[in-house]
């Protein structure tokens, strides 16, 4: 009985994830995820095949370490920290919702999202089709909390 691959690293983001399981055609193992973070698609098989499982997004500012444990056998998973990135994008506003101070919008293929922390050169001009420069910090999720948004409108 053994798996493959043990150990497996992921980014920020989580996702998903396999571990192929190698045994004897009929035998029965269990899987136990050994992080809250994991979630594994089953919890008991038979025989050789794939065990998927989902890492969830990593919030905190440190590196973490789980594992799931199959047929005696542990599968580790890595998963680095949470690192704010800070991007500007220049461009048109698409896909423009919500209401002054909190929008959500698109701008050059990344859906940024403002709140009361964000400094507008005037919130009433955030509206599709106008042209603006944002800088934001990149979230976990992907998204971009915007900090500054400057429309030419």
């Amino acid at each position: 009985r053994s798996l493959h691959p043990y150990t497996r690293p992921l980014g920020t983001r989580g996702g998903p994830g396999g571990v192929r399981v190698s045994t004897e055609p009929g035998c029965t193992w269990t899987a136990a995820p050994r992080a809250d973070w994991i979630a594994v698609s089953q919890s008991s098989g038979s025989g050789p095949g794939t065990l998927a499982y989902q890492v969830a997004v990593n919030t905190a500012t440190t590196d973490r370490s789980g594992s799931i444990t199959v047929v005696g056998r542990t599968h580790g998973v890595q998963q680095s920290a949470y690192r704010a990135e800070e991007i500007s994008r220049e461009g048109i506003l698409s896909d423009v919702g919500g209401s002054c101070p909190s929008f959500t919008f698109n701008l050059g293929g990344r859906i940024f999202v403002t709140d009361s922390r964000t400094n507008f050169d005037g919130c009433d001009k955030v509206r599709n089709g106008v042209r603006a420069f944002v800088r934001g910090t990149v979230l976990p999720d992907g998204r971009v909390l915007a900090t500054h948004v400057d429309t030419d409108d």
